[in-house]
């Protein structure tokens, strides 16, 4: 069973469309795989299919360009954030931030050092600031809602909009992911790197909203 994102349906796939979603999903594994070994710009369309398995043609029935499996990755990491989020929504501020860090950038991390040097160089790209900066993505609506419940508890000021707190968290992962790619031999995790920035920042935060309630 599948849900359409627009509707809130839910539907039966049929065994063509499971076969066809399993195709893509091969061809976008060996697109990670030959990335890693070779680095993005020297992968080719062909390097793909051939390691896949499947013709060309198939490549172009699921992915428009090699530039669109960067764009299918944002979408694959939806479910991460989500999942990292239902584990420790409940738990207190500061903990609950650095942990949903650690739990989804821990699965950002298997995608590979070159694919994630691949998408952060394409940040600024036309093609990519409306899909990295979309607050659909479900990284902001999580960020959003620990971020709102710190609110709730008095830990974070009420004086302050809750997307400026989401803004100054993500440009904190935005410069993560940019260092932690360029760090190669280094031997901090991503996520390790991740929640060590994000600790530092909420706690300024945090400092900050104490400091406001005492004026």
């Amino acid at each position: 069973m599948v849900e359409d994102r627009k509707t809130r349906r839910r539907y039966r796939l049929t065994n063509r469309q499971i076969k066809a979603l399993d195709t893509k999903q091969k061809i976008y594994n060996a697109a990670l795989g030959e990335i890693q070994n070779k680095g993005y710009l020297n992968v080719s369309i062909g390097d793909i299919t051939e390691a896949a398995g499947v013709a060309k043609g198939s490549f172009y029935t699921h992915f428009d360009s090699k530039e669109s499996i960067l764009r299918y990755t944002y979408d694959q990491l939806n479910p991460i954030y989500l999942h990292a989020y239902n584990q420790v929504k409940d738990l207190d501020f500061l903990t609950s931030l650095c942990s949903f860090i650690e739990m989804s950038f821990t699965e950002l991390e298997k995608l590979g050092r070159e694919i994630l040097t691949a998408m952060a160089t394409n940040y600024h790209s036309e093609e990519f600031i409306g899909v990295y900066l979309d607050h659909d993505r479900q990284i902001y609506k999580c960020l959003d809602m620990i971020i709102s419940a710190g609110k709730i508890n008095g830990v974070l000021s009420e004086e302050i909009p809750t997307m400026h707190y989401v803004r100054i968290i993500f440009s904190v992962l935005i410069g993560v992911e940019n260092c932690w790619c360029l760090m190669r031999g280094e031997e901090m995790s991503l996520a390790d790197f991740a929640v060590q920035n994000v600790r530092l920042v909420a706690l300024g935060m945090m400092d900050e909203a104490r400091e406001r309630k005492g004026m």
